[in-house]
């Protein structure tokens, strides 16, 4: 130090150089050419430090006074804040802790300034000896005579009822309008400011920003991201080499970015690319809560236990057994599919051929009554299959529960009708399936909030569907079978903000595939648990 002290004093202008003690951070670790210096018996490490830096000090001081530099020199000697907690704590807390503050002018004077004060009026009572006038910030001139006391004192009162607004000034920025990635310069400009990439940001829901660097070396970020609470969303940008850690991707050493929220998280990628001829990616905040799962006032896309969900090495059987057992496993959307009994009743059940024998073990004689039903399921079924009466009850003491209606053919709506008119609660409880986009308005009409479109029956092409798509007003999405979530589909909906289920899927591999590389957003599934981790690996038969 007093050898840099020493080429900028010979340079003959005006600098200023700062120096700062880090040994007596944390446990205190002294300086090597501090050996055989200690504090008292030398027991204590921290105070060994102190005494080490308290000679290095001195040492660098006494040079710059005997220098021929001396006159020209004014000497600050600070701390910036107390001793945080160490090996000392408890014989310094016995005594009156303050801050270090002195200034060595070229003629020094002694003297006391009895005045209080703090660390904001380091800056503005330097300034008089180093030939400026005036105060910086809330900070102000403790060696002059006329500044008022009572406004230090109001400042110093104040400052904790002005730290929320403080505290702002260091915050990272919110999102208030489009975020851009420019790939080939690694940075990310969140409005006025600049990041550099890698990055991962945190997200409010009201996309307000915490940047966080360095996130592998200081914890397990897989684990870290199963910690935060379900207001918390996220973004990462890295190379593809790194995301790995989270998905095993196809993109080589470029860019990837993982999107996300608590203990969940997929690879948006495919989703996000840069025009033609561009090497930016540009993110609205309307993309960025689509994108991390945020509620948009769209419907919320949570995974769907298809049929209720497997249940004793068993699926599709649409049973209580079912829907307890996966309730309890985190889901809170159960498709069921349901039929009509000869006497005008709804009976959960696929249909009265196939299924019907796969429940019951024969083939039913004919359609039966709702009465026949329960007797069936009383006699000669493994499970307990449900009816939409005996569904009622279930839902009211689920009051997080939603039934996602699988009602195949010309009795949906006749179905749904029915639904509306007996549940309490219909229109946020049910979620009805529709196979063609004429009834779309139909069931909205009926009061329904949300609303899924299956297209595994609808001969449109994708261009119909994006068409349809434009036109539905509310809130919905769309699910749809394996051919058409491996077409650029998922995608193009994905950029319209329209959440996508593919179905049925049971294979992690699988899952792996539809949720971070083609964009789909969720799953009907009979095993693959909300939030539970899959072991992401690219299924070697698929390819982008």
């Amino acid at each position: 130090a007093y050898k840099r002290f020493l080429e900028l004093s010979d340079a003959d202008r005006n600098f200023a150089l700062m120096t700062l003690t880090l040994d007596t951070h944390l446990e205190g670790r002294p300086s090597d050419s501090c050996d055989g210096i200690t504090y008292g018996d030398g027991s204590n490490p921290i105070l060994n430090t102190i005494a080490c830096s308290d000679r290095l000090i001195t040492d660098f001081v006494k040079s710059i006074l005997d220098s021929p530099h001396a006159s020209d020199t004014v000497i600050v000697i600070a701390s910036d804040h107390l001793s945080m907690r160490n090996a000392a704590t408890e014989l310094i807390s016995q005594m009156d802790r303050t801050n270090m503050f002195m200034v060595i002018e070229p003629e020094p004077k002694p003297n006391t300034i009895n005045k209080q004060g703090s660390t904001l009026d380091i800056g503005s009572t330097i300034l008089p000896f180093i030939g400026f006038k005036g105060n910086i910030g809330l900070g102000r001139n403790l060696a002059d005579e006329k500044q008022s006391d009572e406004e230090i004192k109001y400042i110093q009162e104040n400052i904790a009822s002005w730290h929320p607004d403080i505290k702002r000034l260091w915050a990272f920025p919110k999102i208030t309008e489009s975020i851009t990635i420019n790939i080939q310069k690694s940075t990310l400009h969140v409005g006025n400011n600049m990041f550099y990439m890698p990055a991962f940001v945190e997200l409010t829901p009201d996309l307000e920003t915490t940047f966080k660097y360095n996130y592998y070396s200081d914890y397990n970020l897989l684990d870290y991201v199963q910690t935060l609470d379900e207001k918390s969303y996220y973004l990462l940008f890295d190379s593809c080499r790194n995301t790995n850690r989270f998905v095993n991707n196809i993109y080589g050493n470029g860019l990837c970015i993982i999107a996300g929220k608590a203990g969940q998280y997929r690879d948006i990628s495919s989703i996000v690319k840069p025009a033609p001829g561009s090497s930016s990616i540009t993110l609205s905040p309307a993309d960025i809560r689509f994108l991390t799962g945020m509620p948009q006032g769209k419907i919320q896309p949570l995974r769907i236990a298809h049929a209720g969900g497997a249940v004793g090495g068993k699926n599709d059987t649409n049973s209580f057994d079912a829907l307890n057992h996966n309730i309890n496993k985190g889901f809170t959307y159960f498709e069921l599919d349901f039929n009509f009994t000869s006497d005008g009743q709804l009976a959960c059940i696929h249909d009265w051929e196939g299924s019907f024998k796969r429940q019951f073990g024969f083939d039913a004689a004919s359609v039966p009554s709702l009465k026949e039903f329960k007797r069936l399921v009383k006699d000669n079924s493994q499970f307990d299959i449900c009816t939409l009466e005996s569904l009622i009850p279930w839902l009211k003491e689920h009051p997080t529960a939603k039934i996602v209606t699988d009602v195949k053919g010309e009795e949906n709506i006749r179905a749904l009708r029915i639904m509306a008119e007996r549940i309490p609660d219909f229109g946020s409880r049910v979620i009805p399936q529709i196979y063609y986009p004429e009834s779309y308005s139909i069931v909205k009409d009926i009061g329904f909030e949300d609303v899924i479109w299956t297209l595994y029956r609808y001969k449109g092409s994708n261009n119909d569907v994006l068409k349809w798509a434009d036109k539905f007003k509310g809130r919905f999405a769309i699910t749809m079978p394996e051919y058409r979530a491996k077409s650029t589909l998922p995608i193009l909906l994905a950029k319209e903000h329209i959440p996508t289920y593919v179905h049925t899927i049971n294979e992690r591999e699988r899952a792996n595939f539809y949720l971070n590389f083609v964009g789909i957003t969720e799953l009907y599934t009979d095993l693959l648990r909300p939030g539970a981790s899959l072991a992401y690996s690219m299924p070697s038969n698929y390819s982008q």
